[in-house]
């Protein structure tokens, strides 16, 4: 089993051989105080082949600081490679997307990694935590905007 990509999300599922996604590919995570909750999504795709059908495998995800000291507990389980629908030919390298869902809490600004394996193949990519200060007078865009009879802060 081989990790063929890895990809941090706000959302995402796996259904149907497919990975759909909501709010892909961020690198940068950004809060008015910390520490902060954080619910992203990790997306894996894992390849295997047909000689490993039936198969199951070990997969663990780590999230670290900078000194590589976990902020939320091990994460791990185990994948069985699904048997192939009989119109598959054998040969043929399969891919399975995988979803873990996550809600934390990042303690404060910095860098943070997040390794993940599956089976002997393990890939690794980082996130950076950043301090923002909201604008006077600014309604961030996911709140409603105030009635006239609301004062504005």
């Amino acid at each position: 089993m081989k990790i063929e990509y890895m990809i941090l999300e706000d959302r995402a599922q796996a259904l149907g051989g497919k990975l759909y996604i909501l709010g892909g590919g961020w690198s940068i995570s950004h809060a008015q105080a910390y520490p902060a909750p954080l619910n992203l999504a990790i997306g894996v795709g894992v390849s295997y082949t047909f000689n490993e059908f039936g198969m199951t495998y070990p997969w663990s995800v780590t999230i670290a600081d900078e000194a590589g000291i976990p902020i939320v507990p091990g994460m791990s389980g185990q994948l069985p490679a699904p048997q192939p629908l009989a119109q598959v030919p054998k040969g043929l390298t399969k891919r399975l997307p995988f979803v873990l869902q996550i809600g934390l809490v990042v303690p404060r600004p910095g860098k943070y990694s997040i390794a993940v394996r599956f089976g002997s193949s393990t890939v690794k990519t980082d996130f950076d935590a950043i301090f923002v200060r909201a604008a006077p007078g600014v309604t961030p865009p996911d709140l409603p905007e105030p009635t006239p009879d609301e004062p504005r802060n």
